[in-house]
């Protein structure tokens, strides 16, 4: 379902700005051995600082280095930015978008940026283990799937753990796309160039 805030941000020529300061033209790229393999795309507008912190270190926290993050402020304001000053990493990226056009739009921005093979959605307040993207990418790479879904653990404010099963199940033209599901902790991963 289409909405008018996702068609609206299709008509601008540049629907984002980077982030002051953060990223400059002639930044240089990382070697080629520590070339980023996955994009992370974590859009957030309104997520309490602490939990987006959490899940911003989590991501950069991965066993799995070669990852790019970048993080999509959907107008929420600059208390997001407050909350993740300190971190120096330069695989994070920081992206304002002008007024809120939602997150599939700000996944769609970070998915034109993305030069590497893989690209992965993930929620602003959401945590994952730091062996998350090692087992997406060794499962893509066993079965050679162009997407590979998995479930993910619900910890409820009691402290009750309760794990899901990925959703659904390929129909259609995912099927020629060779999905395959499996479990690991909350997580897609696609590549690139399927989408």
């Amino acid at each position: 379902k289409l909405h008018l805030q996702d068609a609206k941000a299709r008509l601008w020529p540049n629907p984002w700005r980077l982030f002051p300061g953060e990223i400059t033209a002639n930044r240089p790229e990382p070697a080629q051995d520590g070339a980023a393999l996955v994009t992370v795309s974590m859009p957030t507008c309104g997520t309490p600082p602490d939990l987006l912190r959490k899940a911003v270190l989590g991501v950069l926290g991965q066993t799995e280095r070669r990852i790019r993050l970048i993080v999509v402020n959907d107008a929420g304001g600059r208390s997001c930015w407050d909350a993740i000053a300190d971190i120096g990493d330069a695989r994070l990226t920081r992206l304002d978008m002008p007024e809120n056009v939602g997150a599939y739009a700000c996944h769609a921005e970070t998915l034109r940026r993305c030069s590497t093979e893989w690209w992965s959605p993930h929620d602003s307040d959401d945590y994952c283990l730091p062996d998350r993207y090692a087992a997406l990418l060794r499962a893509a790479g066993e079965t050679g799937d162009d997407v590979v879904l998995g479930g993910y653990t619900d910890i409820g404010v009691s402290g009750r753990e309760r794990t899901m099963p990925p959703h659904g199940s390929p129909q259609g033209t995912a099927l020629a796309k060779h999905i395959r599901y499996m479990t690991v902790w909350a997580g897609a991963l696609w590549r690139a160039s399927w989408l």
